[in-house]
């Protein structure tokens, strides 16, 4: 008599810690958005900024590591949302990742949380390292939001990828997303904006159009 063996795969939207090593979940549903890199004051630290709407979860996390397979490292991301007269900002997360080695190393990572969801897992070079000659930068100024300000996003894409020397990441002149106190309109400046900004970190000053047209210089 030969008996027969059935088995049921079920493919459940979860994340897994194989060991040390953190697998996200494939092609899953996330309400991460507007993510962005930002340098820290030390060449061997990250710093990552994101969004997430409609939650009251002030707590989240950042894995990276020095392959996609590989994310062995994590950090805590913190976050905290703003009022401003009617408008209620989405839930914004920061974290640092640190222990980074220098001279635009590549190194992948993904935020989020269980109840976020995750981002995809994205490659980005760390610091270029203090000293290093012949660093490009991305510069731009008043970018707002057209066609034409997503074309010029593209465009830093572009050129990042073919460059053959260091990167030393992208720096805004300021004038960024033109709410002049529309607050939604920095959602969508971060929606658009991390086409580049999720894998090319960006530095910028504040322009004109980063506060209100008064004496007490509010900033919007």
């Amino acid at each position: 008599m030969i008996s027969k063996f059935y088995f049921v795969v079920v493919a459940l939207a979860v994340s897994l810690n194989l060991g040390n090593a953190f697998v996200p979940p494939k092609d899953a549903a996330t309400t991460v958005e507007q993510i962005g890199l930002n340098y820290d004051a030390s060449v061997s630290k990250m710093v990552v900024t994101f969004a997430s709407f409609g939650t009251s979860e002030t707590t989240a996390e950042c894995w990276y590591g020095t392959s996609p397979d590989n994310l062995t490292e994590t950090v805590s991301a913190t976050g905290q949302t703003y009022t401003l007269k009617d408008y209620t900002s989405p839930m914004l997360f920061k974290a640092t990742l640190d222990g980074l080695e220098s001279g635009n190393k590549v190194y992948y990572y993904t935020v989020g949380s269980e109840a976020l969801g995750y981002s995809k897992v994205t490659p980005f070079k760390s610091h270029p390292g203090v000293g290093t000659e012949g660093v490009t930068f991305h510069v731009y100024g008043d970018i707002g939001q057209t066609n034409n300000s997503l074309n010029t996003f593209l465009e830093v894409v572009e050129n990042e990828e073919g460059l053959t020397g260091p990167s030393g990441g992208i720096v805004s002149m300021g004038d960024l997303s033109y709410a002049n106190g529309d607050e939604p309109r920095w959602d969508t400046f971060g929606q658009m904006r991390q086409v580049a900004t999720d894998h090319i970190p960006m530095l910028t000053t504040l322009g004109n159009h980063e506060w209100f047209d008064d004496q007490a210089k509010q900033f919007t």
